[in-house]
């Protein structure tokens, strides 16, 4: 079988379902093909892009590529039933829009996210890290790391620092799930949405919330977002639900499969769990080098604006290349023994939180909120163990554990 017939595998969302074969056959990508074009059945033909050098060219220069009208990978038939929604230029989020456009709606929130901003949340981060290493403590000697506290820990502070009450947070997870996971037979719910039914019950959900915002502001994130303007104008009610809904889901399911991944990854890494012990000042880099390790992140589409060449191939316009940020994270020609799990690392640049004016809005959130769980874990931590198989999501887009069966032991 030759290498296009094999990589057009990872558009499908099942196939992250298997991260070690995925990592290999996008290290193979890398080596033999770094640009390679694919027609995966059932979806538009594109290129995928493995190596990271070329990823963050398609992702600097954006007059070339646009995120719009194709941010993500998807089924033929879901990108049609999406389009029924008719959501416009700004309803798909951040993710979708470009240029001015985009810049203006990223600014809303941009200075909220920096870390001068962030340090005032610290506590609240400490405080729900706390909450759920006491979580886990109560259920020893075993629980299931990523359904037990990786899923509700990144969830709560995000919800909390929305103002969003606790018992929403089986909805919003759920919803989550739905979204991104659609391919995925073993979810929090037996309820089997489609994209587009999943959206839906989102937008239900979020639309009462804005109404209530809009009429009580308060100092919360939802409140900063319902109320902002752009260019001196309101934002449309179908721009603020794309707004939310990117904040709400991204910030918190990229950051649970970071935890959940980056745990694993101590687990399979004793000497790096005793480097980290040892050295308690590394967890910042720690945290950082899971998220790199994990890539939760698999991919965002792009569409060419012009023919342009990269690593020896045309890329003509109208083209969609399939960024693989899971695959750039791992590129053993900018990073030295990148498929080594290192928490100390000269080198600790990567593309898992993506590259140019789409990088992640919410990095040092995610990394703050690995930190803190460390700092409070390690230290009341005796012993942890596997204590069955770990099963991955299987979704394309957002992809993490979504069991991770440990044994442990506190102090």
């Amino acid at each position: 079988m030759s290498i296009q017939q094999e990589a057009a595998v990872l558009a499908d969302a099942g196939s992250y379902s298997n991260p070690v074969e995925v990592h290999k056959l996008m290290a193979r990508l890398r080596r033999e093909q770094p640009v390679c074009w694919v027609e995966p059945e059932g979806y538009r033909p594109m290129w995928l892009i493995s190596r990271a050098n070329d990823i963050k060219f398609i992702e600097s220069n954006t007059d070339k590529f646009l995120a719009a009208p194709r941010s993500t990978i998807m089924p033929i038939e879901n990108e049609e039933a999406i389009k029924e929604f008719d959501l416009g230029e700004t309803g798909q989020g951040l993710v979708s829009m470009d240029g001015d456009l985009h810049r203006k709606f990223r600014d809303v929130t941009r200075d909220w996210f920096m870390p001068r901003n962030l340090r005032g949340r610290e506590s609240m981060v400490a405080e729900a890290a706390k909450a759920y290493v006491d979580l886990m403590e109560r259920q020893a000697p075993a629980c299931d790391f990523a359904t037990d506290v990786a899923f509700w820990y990144p969830l709560r502070v995000i919800l909390g620092l929305a103002d969003i009450p606790k018992e929403d947070d089986v909805k919003i997870i759920t919803l989550t799930q739905q979204l991104f996971g659609y391919d995925d037979d073993n979810l929090l719910s037996d309820e089997k949405l489609t994209q587009a039914e999943a959206l839906t019950r989102f937008y239900e959900y979020l639309s009462p919330l804005i109404e209530e915002r809009k009429a009580n502001p308060g100092s919360d994130l939802v409140s900063l977002i319902v109320n902002a303007e752009i260019d001196g104008e309101p934002m449309d009610l179908v721009s603020i639900l794309g707004y939310l809904l990117i904040v709400v889901t991204a910030g918190h399911d990229t950051t649970s499969a970071s935890l959940a991944g980056g745990l694993l990854a101590l687990v399979e890494h004793p000497q790096q769990m005793q480097k980290l012990r040892e050295k308690p000042d590394l967890i910042p880099a720690a945290a950082n080098e899971m998220i790199r390790w994990v890539s939760p992140v698999k991919h965002f589409a792009r569409t060419a604006v012009e023919d342009v060449e990269i690593g020896g191939q045309r890329i003509a316009r109208g083209d969609t290349v399939m960024l693989l940020f899971a695959s750039g994270a791992r590129d053993e020609t900018v990073i030295p023994d990148a498929d080594q799990f290192q928490i100390e690392r000269e080198n600790s640049k990567h593309v898992a939180f993506g590259y140019g004016p789409h990088m992640c809005l919410g990095q040092h959130l995610a990394k703050m909120e690995i930190a803190a769980y460390l700092k409070e874990l390690l230290p009341r931590l005796e012993m942890l163990e596997l204590a069955g198989e770990p099963r991955y999501l299987a979704s394309n887009l957002v992809s993490g554990l979504k069991n991770l069966p440990v044994r442990f032991r506190f102090r």
